[in-house]
């Protein structure tokens, strides 16, 4: 399990002025989204929110605005899959997201030992496809009508 503190540690934050707290459902409505993710979240809300059940949920706050939630689930033994959902106006905290971002996901690969960490990403999500690669995932595949909203998914994925 992690816990916010642990992770402002191992993400190097301060945890005051930008802090990464527990996951609520509240905070889906604190945030406003582009247009990709706002579909996505009015019409899927109650499944999204039965998946972080799952898992580990988190949401990133700077100056007390939400700016993404994210967390990761279990597959199985050694495969979690991760996810994010950013706030429109996370370009206001650009290098801090990308710095974060990259050490949660080294830190999650060591701790929970994992062999593989996954996530799928919108084709039509163009900054959702620089950033992913930007974190070291590889492109390994894409998903006809796969999500939700009936669009095709690249499926991404860091292994060790």
């Amino acid at each position: 399990m992690f816990s916010p503190r642990e992770l402002n540690f191992a993400c190097k934050i301060d945890g005051i002025k930008t802090k990464i707290i527990d996951f609520h459902p509240e905070h889906l409505n604190m945030a406003s989204y582009r247009p990709l993710d706002k579909g996505l979240i009015s019409t899927n809300g109650d499944k999204i929110l039965s998946n972080l059940e799952k898992g580990h949920a988190f949401t990133g706050v700077t100056k007390n605005n939400v700016y993404a939630m994210f967390g990761v689930w279990p597959l199985w033994d050694g495969v979690m899959e991760a996810w994010l959902l950013p706030a429109k106006d996370i370009e206001d905290v650009t290098v801090t997201f990308h710095r974060v971002s990259h050490r949660f996901f080294n830190y999650c690969i060591k701790k929970k030992q994992l062999v593989r960490l996954q996530t799928w990403v919108c084709t039509e999500n163009v900054q959702a496809i620089r950033w992913i690669e930007k974190m070291l995932f590889k492109k390994e595949g894409r998903a006809i009508k796969y999500g939700p909203d009936s669009k095709d998914y690249f499926l991404y994925a860091r292994t060790n």
